[in-house]
């Protein structure tokens, strides 16, 4: 029973978004309402409204030659689909854009249509077309306002890297926008760990040549002033004295704050 009612028991309206999600989640429908209709002796009749799904009969994809149509249909379960709706072709085009992505074709459109059955109007077909673009990948990596730290250094610590001849063996040249997100942060605990505490990655953004087929990445930071320590203080107690701890302790005075030797000091001191 998908409903959190019976028959005689006390109507609680709290339930109400249970009972549609659980309906919902059946996959057969497109739309669920309830409402309840008062009657005497404070009893309700509660009345439940679905609009079905289309009952699909096939899946067409047309424009797909970088992955091949057995991929795409396997990857995204569309073989298992058996009602189709314009949210479920939503979700698809957005799962079809990220297996593109993954194949450096970032600028990929997909059109998608219901055909309705016209002699079984509960049933239709999917026809999902492809327009697939240019390949690209990363041709720079650019650092702004890196003043203390050369962009050398900065590449080493970043996924996003440029394309080169050699590509295919490392992977390099490829554009993840999750990744270049991550990379903020890499490039953020870089800093830190040179004693730049309040550094910040403030913008990643990602250019495309007017073919499509090149793209520009610039990081623009933040760095802020460099921090150095200048009292480390470990209280000792009946079983260390503080000498003794300070030697577990990789920070030093007069030297820059580092992020990894503050947790290299935590891990030696547990």
């Amino acid at each position: 029973n998908r409903l959190p009612y019976n028959v005689l028991q006390e109507f609680d309206r709290t339930k109400s978004n249970i009972a549609i999600n659980n309906i919902y989640t059946l996959g057969y429908f497109r739309q669920v309402q309830l409402y309840a209709e008062k009657l005497y002796d404070n009893k309700v009749d509660l009345y439940v409204t679905v609009e079905e799904k289309k009952l699909l009969e096939k899946i067409d994809i047309k424009g797909n030659k970088a992955i091949k149509t057995k991929k795409i249909k396997d990857e995204l379960n569309l073989d298992k689909l058996t009602t189709i709706d314009e949210e479920s072709l939503r979700r698809i085009s957005i799962a079809l854009k990220k297996m593109y992505a993954k194949e450096n074709h970032h600028k990929v459109e997909i059109k998608t249509d219901i055909i309705e059955n016209k002699k079984t109007p509960d049933k239709a077909s999917a026809l999902i077309t492809i327009k697939e673009g240019p390949s690209s990948s990363v041709a720079y990596v650019k650092f702004t306002g890196n003043k203390n730290l050369a962009s050398r250094k900065l590449r080493t610590k970043i996924f996003t890297r440029e394309n080169w001849l050699l590509s295919f063996t490392d992977g390099a040249g490829q554009y993840e926008e999750e990744e270049m997100e991550m990379d903020k942060h890499r490039i953020e605990y870089l800093y830190k760990d040179e004693g730049y505490l309040m550094a910040t990655v403030a913008d990643a953004k990602a250019e495309f040549s007017k073919n499509e087929k090149k793209v520009t990445i610039t990081f623009d930071i933040k760095e802020g002033k460099r921090f150095t320590i200048t009292k480390i203080n470990a209280v000792g107690d009946e079983y260390f004295t503080e000498k003794e701890l300070l030697d577990y302790i990789t920070l030093k005075e007069d030297k820059p704050y580092s992020q990894s030797k503050l947790i290299e000091s935590i891990n030696n001191l547990k």
